[in-house]
This record gives C-alpha cells, sequence and structure tokens, in this order.
C-alpha cells in the first residue's frame, strides 16, 4: 500500500543516510508534476481505500495534505499546488459526513452537510483564489467541482449544470472512464438522463470497467431513481461481489431492501 511505500523509502533515507539535496529551478519545475500526482493519489487512497479493511484513511489524507502545504511553504509550488491544496480541502472538510451514527456508508444527498467543516471550506476557497493563472490544469476543474458541492445549501440545490460544464472541460483535457463517469451522473443530475444512460452503459461495454463496483452502483442508483426498481436490484445484486469492503455491502444491501420493500 501508499503507506507501506513511504515507510520503504523513509527507511532507505535513514539507513542508508541519503544526503536529500534540493535541485536546481528547471529540475524542480520539470518534476513539479509528478509531484502533484504522488500527493493527489496518496489523498485519493486515504479518501477511498483500494484495499485493506479500511475504506478510508484519514492519515493518508493528512500525509498528502501536510506534503503539499511543504511545497507551497517552501516557495517551490505554483498555482497547480494551490488547486490540488483547495482540492484536497474541500474534500477534507466532508470527511467526517461520508459516514452515519451507526458507521454506515451515506451517500452525498444522504449526508449531515452541518458536519461538513466550514473552516476548511473557507480555507479551501481561498487557495482555489490564490491558485489563478494562465494555465487551468485538472486540479483546477476538479477542485472547482468540489467547490460548487461544498457551496449547495442542500444536494437538491446543488449546480449540477455547471459541475457538468466543468467536467466537460475535464475530460476535454484527457479521456478518463472515472471522470466520465462522474460527468455521466452530473447529467444524469442536470435532467440530462438520457444522456448520461448512454455514457453509462458504453462504459460497461469496457471488461476491465463492468467489474467496477461504482460502475455498477450508479447504474443502480439511476435505474432505482426512474422507478425502473428490478433493473436497478439486479445491478447492485452483480455489485455485492464487486467489493471487499463490509461498508459497502451494507450500502448495496440497504439499496436492495429498499427495492424489496417497494415491490
Amino acid at each position: 500500500g501508499v503507506d507501506k511505500l513511504l515507510l520503504r523509502a523513509r527507511r532507505k533515507i535513514r539507513d542508508e543516510k541519503i544526503l536529500l539535496e534540493e535541485p536546481d529551478t528547471a529540475v524542480r519545475v520539470s518534476r513539479l508534476p509528478i509531484v502533484h500526482k504522488i500527493i493527489y493519489l496518496i489523498f485519493n487512497e486515504g479518501y477511498k481505500s483500494s484495499w485493506g479493511k479500511e475504506l478510508m484513511r484519514e492519515e493518508l489524507c493528512e500525509e498528502a495534505l501536510l506534503m503539499n502545504r511543504t511545497l507551497l511553504n517552501s516557495g517551490m509550488g505554483n498555482t497547480e499546488t494551490a488547486a490540488l491544496n483547495a482540492l484536497m480541502l474541500f474534500n477534507a472538510a466532508r470527511l467526517k459526513a461520508r459516514f452515519g451514527p451507526a458507521g454506515e456508508l451515506l451517500d452525498l444527498e444522504e449526508q449531515n452537510r452541518s458536519l461538513w467543516n466550514p473552516g476548511l471550506i473557507r480555507l479551501a476557497f481561498e487557495f482555489l483564489m490564490q491558485s489563478r493563472g494562465e494555465r487551468i490544469s485538472s486540479y483546477h476543474y476538479e477542485a472547482s467541482i468540489a467547490c460548487l458541492h461544498c457551496s449547495a445549501k442542500s444536494f437538491e440545490s446543488t449546480n449540477w449544470k455547471a459541475i457538468t460544464d466543468l467536467y466537460r472541460k475535464l475530460l476535454k483535457l484527457g479521456p478518463n472512464p472515472f471522470v466520465e463517469l462522474n460527468y455521466a451522473i452530473a447529467l444524469f443530475y442536470s435532467g440530462e438522463k438520457q444522456e448520461a444512460f448512454e455514457i453509462v452503459n458504453d462504459l460497461q461495454r469496457n471488461t476491465f470497467l463492468n467489474q467496477y463496483y461504482l460502475l455498477n452502483a450508479t447504474l443502480g442508483k439511476m435505474y432505482f431513481l426512474e422507478g425502473e426498481h428490478q433493473r436497478a436490484r439486479d445491478y447492485y445484486m452483480k455489485t455485492l461481489a464487486q467489493t471487499n469492503f463490509q461498508m459497502e455491502k451494507d450500502y448495496i444491501k440497504k439499496m436492495i431492501g429498499r427495492i424489496d420493500s417497494i415491490q
């Protein structure tokens, strides 16, 4: 896992007494995108673990934020570093609300928004303002999307049209099936349901993605909201075998139970 890699790197530096010399400006600038990507991946692994027993690893989120803040404080960061910081802070502000009183996983629309951290949201917004510049990176778009979610007083009042436009711009930077899935979800909630279904069904034709828990869970939710309960149930049943996390299994079982109570 990411935490083991970090531990091994620290030990190697200590045991082999490696001297960390600061590279010159040109080298630092060329390496910065790679550093950003590593920090981004560490945060995402903490926000939604890909292995192990814990679905969320707050210590990894904190580690990523600390590393990125060090970049900013050292003067080695740039507008992308600030945008990445904004993105992580917007997401960190909502960590506590992702789970219910019994530790159950909650959808965005089920979350108690009063549990979102207003201080972190304000700080994130400040970094988003600091990130303004000529170059707009994927971190700028993702941070702007997270900002719109954090600014919405309710799930229903979310500006899904603006979020859809930002995802469209994000996809122009480079094809990404996971971004495309989120784009489809935004389209669905903005009222462009037919296009949303077309995108998700197209993604499902990919053998790898067809085994992806969130893809089939998304189809389950979309069909459930459209009143096609049997199709929704079929997709939810499919997802049960696609996740090893008990919290996600419990969430799916809750959704299946909700469908069964209607039918």
